[in-house]
């Protein structure tokens, strides 16, 4: 039985035993691989991200290209440098991703446009604490409604398209939109009343 430090070392070698077991599909290999492969990469993902819960998602997500990609995996290069250039990558897309959805919501704010929000002083309001409101309040939707907005809203995608990767019809994804807009709506107006009356 490979510890998970020793685990952690055979990461690091270009010719490792474990790799290449774990790549041509020995189970208990493959195990002992993503354990130690979790802990380096949730350590370099906190390094970048604060958040622990985002940290958590991006390892996840490392994780997961790890398992789908190891087979291809060639070993030109040592594993840990492999899965650092892929946390790189997934670091990056998370915040370009937070960088998105903040200008969308922006954009809202801006214009007045959909989810129900209405037009503003841009002098007036604090914008980073609009937009944090609107996603703290879009995570407080129920999970569906939460899920059709952020991927129709803050990520641009159609109606038609998140039906389908939902597995949901497209009545029932347009009808949780509009429930999770008009939700939405309500708190962002209330946000930006506070937002006004808390200056001076």
């Amino acid at each position: 039985m490979i510890g998970s430090t020793s685990a952690v070392r055979l990461l690091r070698e270009r010719e490792s035993p474990l790799v290449s077991e774990a790549s041509q599909g020995d189970p208990t290999a493959l195990s002992i691989l993503l354990s130690a492969a979790r802990s380096v990469v949730h350590d370099w993902a906190r390094v970048k991200i604060r958040d622990p819960d985002d940290a958590e998602d991006v390892t996840q997500l490392v994780l997961l290209k790890l398992y789908t990609w190891l087979p291809r995996f060639r070993g030109d290069s040592k594993l840990s440098s492999w899965l650092y250039r892929i946390t790189l990558n997934e670091v990056s897309g998370f915040y370009r991703k937070q960088d998105l959805e903040k200008r969308k919501v922006e954009s809202m704010l801006q214009t007045g446009t959909d989810p129900g929000t209405v037009p503003s002083d841009p002098e007036r309001i604090d914008r980073d604490r609009a937009v944090k409101a609107v996603l703290e309040a879009a995570d407080a939707l129920p999970p569906l409604q939460s899920s059709v907005f952020q991927m129709v809203d803050l990520r641009g995608m159609r109606p038609c398209e998140v039906a389908r990767e939902l597995g949901r019809t497209q009545t029932n994804t347009r009808s949780s939109l509009f429930r999770a807009r008009r939700k939405i709506g309500e708190l962002v107006k209330k946000a930006q009343r506070e937002l006004v009356e808390d200056l001076p």
